[in-house]
């Protein structure tokens, strides 16, 4: 156990330091989109090829080597050739096409920037949030305790959504990772205000998480004219309020929401306009509020960093297979290995031979 805690230890500091270093510098100090995605290209191909190459020189090459020696000794392949030669492929594959997983161990890194995703997705839905709601962590706490979170959720919002539609968001062109959610697309930091509006206008509907920042004042007036797409959602009533008092500066006038909607802490509020006519409904916070708010039925999604009934299944596989091959060829090498060590005591020469002259 702690030699693999030394060995994952290794590989996260020798990607850090080595493989990461320089292009994460370039990522956190590029303003063009372009060169950001190219340098995340480059880092999601270096960490690609480092795990393999760490994978087989720390695992695989010495247990080949360990059992090359012992068929020269025995005659036998030791059953740790077929640990890691043959399980570990198996259960390493096995694992990094369960859902996201490779994207989940080695980062998840998006590579679109608006003029990429627009050339390939002419239906697709885009949602709005300020950037601080964004969530790194695969395995967050507010995932852990439940399944569905106390608050408001792009990971689950957007898993039901992308059950009929795909989602974009915008992303912020100095992060190193996509946080979990919606399709991230990178603009540039000097022209991002006429990108976020190409990607409003093409997209087939949009969904503002509404909050006061500016930047999300100026998406919300810009939506104004865009209404028969656009449903806005509340997470808390404080905010709401806060955009109203912030709206009002920029000349935007928000109806108030009524009382008795949305008044749960676990519900968030939806609001529709239709012939200038404001509709608020609330929905819970939940995979089956998201997909009643969307008018789909409700599926059935794994929480994030849930690794899935095919790893499971496929693991469960290789472990059985692995302990039958260590069980049947361990025994065949230990009978083996008697067996030498008793023709080397019969052939040894003993005191009353005559080599010892007596």
């Amino acid at each position: 156990m702690l030699q693999l805690i030394i060995i994952f230890a290794i590989y996260g500091v020798l990607q850090k330091w080595i493989i990461d270093r320089s292009l994460v510098r370039r990522i956190k100090l590029s303003k063009n989109a372009a060169d950001a995605i190219a340098c995340r290209r480059k880092l999601r191909f270096r960490r690609r090829l480092f795990f393999a190459l760490y994978t087989v020189i720390v695992f695989v090459l010495p247990n080949i080597a360990q059992s090359m020696d012992a068929v020269k000794v025995t005659g036998i392949v030791d059953p740790r050739y077929f640990a890691w030669v043959l399980i570990l492929p198996i259960f390493l594959y096995a694992y990094l096409i369960s859902g996201k997983n490779l994207d989940r161990l080695l980062g998840n890194i998006s590579l679109f920037d608006k003029t990429t995703f627009l050339s390939n997705n002419k239906d697709y839905v885009l949602y709005l949030r300020g950037f601080e709601t964004d969530d790194y962590s695969s395995e967050s706490k507010q995932y852990k305790k439940r399944k569905d979170s106390s608050r408001f959720s792009e990971y689950y919002f957007t898993k039901v959504l992308q059950t009929k539609e795909t989602v974009c968001a915008v992303g912020m062109t100095k992060e190193i990772e996509a946080p979990i959610g919606a399709q991230r697309v990178y603009l540039d930091d000097e022209s991002w205000q006429s990108d976020v509006l190409d990607l409003m206008r093409s997209a087939k509907e949009i969904y503002i998480l509404v909050n006061d920042r500016p930047s999300c004042i100026w998406e919300i007036d810009q939506s104004l004219s865009m209404l028969d797409k656009t449903i806005f959602l509340v997470d808390e009533r404080e905010k709401y309020d806060k955009v109203c008092q912030r709206g009002a500066e920029y000349g935007i006038e928000f109806p108030p929401i009524p009382h008795s909607t949305g008044s749960q802490s676990h519900d968030f509020v939806a609001i529709r306009f239709k012939d200038e006519y404001a509709d608020f409904r609330s929905y819970e916070k939940s995979v089956k509020g998201y997909a009643t708010m969307l008018g789909i039925p409700a599926p059935r999604i794994r929480k994030p960093g849930d690794m899935g009934w095919g790893f499971t299944c496929v693991a469960f596989i290789a472990f059985i297979v692995y302990v039958v091959l260590i069980q049947s060829l361990q025994k065949d090498l230990e009978q083996r290995i008697r067996e030498i060590q008793e023709q080397k005591a019969h052939d040894e020469p003993r005191p009353s031979d005559p080599e010892y002259g007596f």
